[in-house]
């Protein structure tokens, strides 16, 4: 359990500040591109700089093109749904053998159960609403934090938050897995006495919290994976990662806690080699945001001026003060003496230099691909099955590298995590004996499986190959009857049954199918009886039938 520190060690405190100012100094150069981007893909998102929100135009008046701003929450969207889908249960329990006769009947609900009973806390859960906040931080900055903790409330059930880019930095170790994680929060006073209580505070806070406790004051919490010397300041010798809550202003200790795994899991879009931080659509088309957003400005003036011209007027023929905006009203001394300005910019010019920068911001984000694949035409004949499975071979060997990417450092982790929350709630089963020796010989580990459309538009391409080789084998067979011998088909028609995503209940048990072949059998050899007494009778009849010497 977390507690306040009934002591403060100012040296430890220092030390962990001073790290964590080394590490935020170390990650500067991304907040800055990060908030360049923000302010032309997320224009009403937090500033990641000061870390608050700006209401009215003074958040949207430097924007003037939608093309970004519209294309990365769409094709978040568009991941969220399909990735991580809240209707469908997109990730398994994989059997530790591909044999599946080694597997008992219990094992094979085993599998199956406890993945469902994860998928049914997560739709109970905050989760599809955060993963989606996390697949658009992921499009647009290249980098998503989400924490996965145990619900305050409720044993066993989950509590997730995403991490608002911009207020975390991160650390990785020798084989890519994160070992700290560092983020600035800012809470109220009120919110503070709430989690702590007032002692916890230092007493400059404690007086301020008096006079106004909704004042917002920033506080650092660090997480990192425990050492020896976070054991002696009070985290359990079980628990492997270490969090600490941290006033910086007054160098006060406010909280140590501890996690059993670690509980912020970081995915990154794409990493250049020997960066912590990751890149996303949203780096690389930068400059042509830029460019589009600049282009749609100076169509607006161009648009102002070609509709409201200003005039231009003879010396000393004007009696006010020119004044070159449009609608504007210039006195003069005599009829005549203004005349309209002639707007001849190239409007063609502009609008084909910006339906080409517009063009190259899609094809960043996915647009053009996932306008295929879900839209239909209005007026015209809906695509074909055929076409959508032709776009998605298109689309999953350009869009799969990054997905494996962010389901191995993000979703697979996440998922760990809720698991060992409900082993430690006591919400899963023993594992079955049989199930327990394979998964021994294995390694001891459980393997996860990401069954979302996209994975299982895999797998389809899994079976067109398994269809032909069986075709192949059908249409040779007659010829060369043994080469059947080499299918193996429960094997097979398990593989049938995972590429078509199909409930593994339809499957007969063990025993069900030993008594249909036991039935097949006997009936097989009742039919054999029976012909062997027809085969009999007509014997008889024959030897009936033949005369005698005496005849």
């Amino acid at each position: 359990m977390p507690f306040s520190p009934t002591s403060q060690d100012l040296q430890f405190t220092k030390g962990l500040q001073r790290s964590f100012q080394q590490l935020w100094d170390k990650n500067n150069q991304w907040r800055t591109t990060g908030e360049q981007i923000r302010k032309l893909v997320l224009p009403n998102h937090s500033e990641l700089d000061v870390h608050q929100m700006v209401q009215g135009m003074e958040r949207t008046h430097t924007t003037h093109s939608s093309t970004a701003t519209i294309a990365a929450p769409r094709s978040a969207a568009h991941l969220a749904g399909n990735v991580t889908p809240q209707r469908i249960q997109w990730f398994t329990f994989d059997p530790p053998t591909q044999d599946p006769q080694l597997l008992e009947d219990e094992d094979t609900d085993w599998l199956q159960d406890n993945p469902a009973m994860m998928f049914r806390s997560l739709q109970s859960s905050n989760f599809f609403g955060e993963i989606m906040k996390n697949w658009l931080s992921l499009l647009v900055y290249g980098t998503g934090a989400i924490m996965s903790d145990e619900h305050p409330l409720m044993k066993g059930e989950y509590y997730f938050q995403t991490i608002p880019y911009g207020t975390y930095v991160i650390d990785e170790g020798d084989y890519g897995q994160l070992i700290r994680f560092d983020r600035e929060i800012e809470w109220s006073l009120s919110k503070m006495v709430d989690k702590w209580k007032i002692d916890a505070l230092h007493p400059t806070w404690q007086a301020e919290y008096k006079q106004n406790p909704f004042q917002v004051k920033r506080i650092i919490q660090i997480i990192k994976v425990a050492n020896e010397l976070d054991h002696m300041k009070g985290v359990p010798n079980g628990r492997k990662v270490a969090s600490y809550f941290i006033d910086p202003v007054n160098c006060h200790l406010l909280e140590i806690g501890s996690y059993h795994e670690m509980p912020v899991h970081v995915g990154r879009w794409f990493q250049a080699a020997g960066e912590d931080m990751g890149r996303g659509p949203g780096h690389e088309v930068l400059a042509d945001i830029r460019s589009d957003n600049e282009i749609a400005r100076l169509a607006l003036n161009n648009l102002a001026l070609g509709t409201f011209p200003p005039q231009i007027g003879k010396h000393e023929g004007v009696v006010t003060e020119a004044i070159l905006r449009p609608a504007s009203m210039i006195w003069v001394m005599e009829q005549g003496d203004l005349q309209s300005w002639k707007n001849e910019a190239r409007l063609d010019i502009q609008a084909y230099g910006q339906e080409r920068l517009q063009a190259s911001i899609n094809r960043a984000f996915f647009q053009d691909l996932i306008n295929v694949t879900s839209q239909q035409p209005q007026g015209k004949t809906p695509i074909s099955a055929t076409q959508v499975n032709a776009n998605i071979e298109v689309m999953l060997p350009i869009i799969g590298p990054y997905l494996s990417k962010m389901e191995h450092e993000q979703i697979i982790p996440l998922l760990n995590r809720c698991f060992q929350i409900k082993i430690r709630a006591r919400k899963v089963e023993p594992l079955p004996p049989n199930l327990a020796s394979l998964m021994e010989q294995m390694g001891g580990m459980i393997n996860l499986n990401i069954k979302g459309p996209i994975a299982r538009a895999i797998q389809k391409t899994n079976l067109d190959s398994i269809d032909s080789v069986i075709t192949r084998v059908n249409t040779i067979s007659p010829i060369w009857p043994e080469i059947k011998d080499e299918i193996n088909i429960p094997r097979t028609v398990k593989m049938w049954v995972l590429g078509e995503n199909a409930p593994s209940e339809m499957m007969n048990t063990q025993e069900e199918k030993e008594q249909i072949q036991q039935a097949r059998a006997e009936q097989m050899a009742r039919q054999q009886q029976d012909q062997d007494v027809m085969g009999a009778s007509e014997v008889l009849k024959n030897i009936g039938s033949i005369p005698d010497d005496q005849s």
